[in-house]
């Protein structure tokens, strides 16, 4: 099977399942089998971690946006160490129009329930 093919398979609308503490191996594992390329594999750690640890978010550029959609739409089950289950969806933080020279974008991980869906109070 050619290695585009194999990356291929891995696109989809469900989510990428893994472990809160052994994601980063999980995620080397899926690398090495070709079925997620690199970069998004780099970019996943780099998200998990700063939502794990709470660390500031690295910024992204618009192509690792496009990865994101292609590889990520379907979100991240999060197996933590109480066995639960958790998912989250991949969001991006967007500067206002004309701030992008001070505020980068960045990815970050937004609880996602199956029943419904969380809003901004504002949109309420």
């Amino acid at each position: 099977m050619s290695e585009k093919k194999e990356m291929t398979e891995r696109k989809s609308n469900q989510p990428l399942k893994l472990t809160k503490r052994g994601y980063w191996k999980e995620i080397e594992i899926l690398m090495d089998k070709m079925l997620l390329p690199t970069e998004v594999g780099i970019l996943l750690e780099g998200v998990i971690n700063t939502h794990i640890n709470s660390v500031i978010p690295p910024a992204v550029k618009a192509s690792q946006i496009e990865l994101a959609k292609e590889y990520l739409e379907g979100g991240i089950l999060l197996t933590g160490d109480d066995r639960i289950e958790r998912l989250f969806e991949v969001g991006v933080f967007v500067p206002d129009p004309g701030k992008e020279d001070k505020l980068k974008s960045f990815f970050l991980l937004l609880p996602k329930w199956n029943e419904g869906e969380v809003k901004y109070l504002r949109d309420l």
